[in-house]
């Protein structure tokens, strides 16, 4: 859990249901798939392989 100065999550934890990209994770969840660099900056497990996510995998995205 990463929190800002006043306390406020600044992360979320989503649950992949279907097999998507990260790039389509982060359209869906952050409106731009540019973002997904930070999905795999969050999540240490991807930054050898960014593609591969599964279904039922737990992934940190940022809050907004």
């Amino acid at each position: 859990k990463v929190e800002d100065k006043n306390g406020k999550k600044r992360t979320r934890k989503v649950k992949v249901t279907k097999p998507e990209s990260i790039a389509m994770i982060a359209k869906t969840l952050l409106g731009n798939a540019g973002r997904g660099r930070e999905i795999v900056s969050l999540n240490p497990n991807l930054r050898g392989d960014p593609s591969n996510v599964f279904v039922g995998q737990e992934l940190v995205v940022p809050a907004k």
